[in-house]
């Protein structure tokens, strides 16, 4: 039952790494700790929270996604097990790798997402879904981006940070491009259920518009981040991802946790965008504010969005978020905007700090005892709005 679809094991995998995983950088931060890592700490943070959480989360959510969109039965047993060790094995590896050579503990953690996306590229395929084939190349990037993180500590001639540039800019994109799809689509449903008179308005020429900018700015941070023209177009990405934003109508989604969380969780991506882009043209404004308001904002919010709700819809829950789902947004909304308040030189920053690594843990450990009962029983259903 555990291995009957993706969320199961790679939705708790993530939530247990994203509690254990902060517990020990807050321990690091503090000095003491030193971890046996097989990078420097503080690349073993950023390496950890896009390739080992996130791709967790973005892994159960594809797996699961992927039945519906192509109607083929999901990925589980022995190739969803074995797919769940390799992750676990990156962990340990980053984590605990330094008595290794580097190039074993790279090689270790960097098989998972090639695997991964010759398993994807296989369903879709299959599946005959093509309008889905950008996620392929979405996994691929990912892939290239955690060993471009590894050779960084290799070769010199590598830019610094290129890779986790990379990786971030990935995530960006594919809550731009998926985000942009499901959080207009499953508000419309809650509209339409609770009989409400307004309306999140469906994608147009202008969805795409912005879709290609929000690139286009990613891609000339990635190459040239402290560039003025990058500046420019961050922030003009992030004004079209906030006007796109307004035509959800998610101000009158209030009354469903379920559903604002999906608007809470796009929200940052603007303003991210427009703290990186301010931060090319402003000294004043940290690079880090904009960072974490893409990181901490809006994955860490928009995966844990995914995960409850397509837990719920998955197991055959009722679509509708109780107190302790309430808790767990509202826990990692405060500490994403803590750890972005954070990111500035004022006064009690490190307080704010590890208050924000608090908060992100206690929510993810709220998600695993809340969920973690769900994930570990039920069978895979297939929702209707899925």
């Amino acid at each position: 039952m555990f291995l009957d679809a993706g969320f199961r094991p790679f939705f708790l995998g993530a939530g247990i790494f994203a509690v254990l995983s902060m517990i020990l950088w807050i321990l690091v931060l503090t000095g003491l700790i030193s971890l046996p890592v097989s990078q420097p700490s503080t690349n073993w943070h950023a390496h950890e929270m896009l390739f080992g959480y996130a791709s967790s989360a973005l892994t159960g959510f594809l797996l699961t996604a992927i039945a519906s969109w192509t109607g083929r039965p999901p990925v589980s047993g022995r190739l969803l097990l074995n797919l769940f060790m390799l992750w676990i094995a990156g962990r340990v590896m980053m984590t605990f790798g330094s008595g290794l050579a580097p190039v074993t503990s790279a090689l270790i953690d960097g098989v998972f997402l090639p695997v991964l996306l010759v398993v994807v590229s296989r369903e879709i395929i299959l599946g005959k879904s093509w309008r889905n084939l950008p996620v392929c190349a979405a996994v691929a990037l990912l892939a290239a981006a955690n060993f471009t993180a590894h050779l960084e500590v290799f070769l010199d001639d590598i830019p610094h940070g290129i890779g986790v540039r990379l990786g971030l800019s990935v995530y960006v994109c594919l809550i731009v491009l998926i985000g942009g799809r499901i959080v207009p689509n499953f508000t419309n449903n809650w509209f339409r259920t609770m009989s409400a008179p307004y309306r999140a308005r469906p994608s147009s020429l202008f969805d795409l518009t912005i879709i290609l900018l929000t690139v286009a700015a990613l891609g000339s941070w990635l190459v040239s981040p402290e560039s003025r023209t990058t500046g420019l177009l961050l922030a003009n990405a992030a004004i079209g991802n906030a006007l796109r934003f307004i035509r959800w109508n998610g101000y009158n989604a209030g009354a469903e946790p379920l559903v604002w969380i999906l608007h809470v969780g796009y929200a940052w991506v603007p303003l991210g965008l427009l703290f990186l882009g301010v931060s090319q043209l402003d000294s004043s404004v940290p690079v880090s504010a904009g960072i974490h308001a893409l990181t901490a904002g809006a994955i860490g919010t928009m995966t844990v969005a995914v995960m409850t709700r397509a837990t719920l819809g998955h197991s055959g829950q009722v679509l509708q978020a109780d107190g302790a789902t309430f808790c767990i947004y509202a826990l990692l909304v405060f500490a994403a905007g803590a750890r972005v308040a954070a990111a500035f030189p004022i006064e009690h920053q490190m307080e704010l700090l590890y208050l924000s690594g608090i908060q992100w843990s206690g929510g993810f450990l709220l998600f695993c005892i809340r969920y973690g009962v769900i994930i570990l029983g039920g069978h895979w259903i297939k929702p209707c709005e899925s």
